[in-house]
């Protein structure tokens, strides 16, 4: 976080909220269902997003590989929200399981097949007319371009085009509904 503030003059929590609220935002469209809303989110880190969307009563579980990670999680949340340690590109839980799947600057630390497999995962744990919520940096960016090559988590990354995501979706079978960007960098 102390990285982030000094190159962006941002925090991760500031990042982490606006898409935690932007993915509020959507899921709210599925608010019909009588049920609660339950989601998971794809390589959830130490699982920031998934607590704010648990606070703003949106039941919602998360998978990352990696076991360091979600062993930082918030004490606050150890009791109340289940994280696990499992791979994106086979997911841990039944078919139909989540009415939305998301993922937040996963896919750009992926290699092209793996990109696919996990696309193809989010879809088949999503019940049908569910939603798959995927957050990428904006390659177009030179702000972000910069950090992404000052930043040792992103030392391989390579970032998704647009048209990249549309194809990956493609290949996984979904429908892109919408695509945009949320925030500058």
């Amino acid at each position: 976080d102390r990285w982030l503030k000094r190159v962006s003059g941002t925090s991760e929590f500031y990042v982490a909220k606006a898409k935690a609220d932007h993915i509020l935002s959507i899921v709210k469209k599925l608010s019909d269902n009588p049920m609660p809303i339950c989601g998971v989110d794809v390589g959830c880190g130490t699982g920031l997003i998934a607590s704010m969307l648990l606070k703003a009563g949106i039941q919602v579980c998360g998978v990352d590989i990696s076991d360091a990670m979600v062993g930082k999680r918030d004490s606050k949340t150890k009791g109340t929200l289940n994280l696990l340690v499992s791979s994106s590109s086979h997911l841990p839980f039944a078919g139909r399981s989540f009415d939305f799947a998301y993922s937040v600057c996963l896919l750009h630390h992926l290699d092209d097949q793996s990109r696919i497999d996990t696309v193809k995962e989010m879809k088949r744990v999503t019940k049908p007319g569910g939603l798959i919520i995927i957050f990428e940096h904006n390659p177009f960016n030179p702000i972000v371009q910069a950090m992404v090559r000052c930043c040792p988590l992103d030392r391989n990354a390579r970032l998704l085009t647009p048209r990249t995501v549309r194809l990956l979706y493609q290949a996984a079978g979904v429908k892109p509904i919408r695509e945009q960007y949320i925030l500058f960098f």
